[in-house]
């Protein structure tokens, strides 16, 4: 959940990891923020993994990882930009889509659609990115502010999201909309199906499968 997600990112060696991601780009991670929940709206409504069966799906990027967990849970995963996304789902090229589930009440999905499953412990995590060139030549002193205010911010938005999280759903029920939660038998299928797809395609990367399991021991960790 977000609280334990904060406990991760505060971690000092987690930490020192994951501000090393964008290295090779001249950028890094100088904030980690819970965004909300990942959920899937669907014309037919998804209450357990064979309703996935068969539905064309549109998934928020075009990788393996995005990809292959939907195909082993029977659905034609495919990637569209955000922005055409609602005209798809209004003239039924697609049968679903997958977003954070405050984008739903942003842009109004609950006049296209009206069942949105929450997918369970699937989160988008959003990364604030600062030029590394930009913040060396700050200066150590402004640049111990900046990163200290930096997470001040995420710590902030941490508490704000989950509250947003919250006002989102009550839009929706407002509007007429059905949030789903997968009973708990499916939810763990679905964390099994998901989990055995992610962390094969993962350990294909040494580095990458490294980073993977230091944050799953974190997890223990903080749990």
């Amino acid at each position: 959940n977000p609280a334990q997600a904060v406990r991760i990112f505060e971690d000092p060696q987690i930490r020192k990891r994951l501000l090393s991601f964008g290295a090779t780009k001249g950028v890094e991670p100088i904030a980690l923020v819970v965004h909300s929940p990942l959920a899937l709206l669907s014309h037919k409504p998804v209450r357990s993994i064979a309703d996935f069966k068969g539905q064309k799906i549109r998934v928020p990027g075009g990788t393996p990882l995005h990809l292959e967990p939907f195909r082993r849970l029977g659905a034609s995963p495919l990637s569209i930009p955000l922005g055409e996304v609602l005209s798809a789902m209004q003239n039924r090229t697609i049968d679903g889509m997958i977003a954070g589930s405050t984008v739903y009440t942003s842009f109004k999905y609950y006049d296209v659609a009206k069942a949105l499953t929450y997918l369970p412990n699937s989160y988008i995590i959003a990364a604030g990115l600062v030029n590394s060139a930009f913040l060396r030549s700050l200066g150590p002193e402004l640049e111990g502010i900046v990163r200290e205010e930096a997470m001040k911010a995420e710590r902030l938005s941490a508490t704000w999201g989950v509250e947003d999280v919250e006002r989102a759903r009550k839009i929706w029920s407002e509007h007429g909309g059905e949030s789903i939660d997968l009973p708990p038998q499916e939810a763990t299928r679905f964390l099994a199906e998901v989990g055995a797809v992610t962390s094969k395609l993962l350990s294909q990367n040494a580095n990458i499968n490294e980073d993977y399991q230091a944050l799953l021991e974190a997890a223990k960790k903080y749990r």
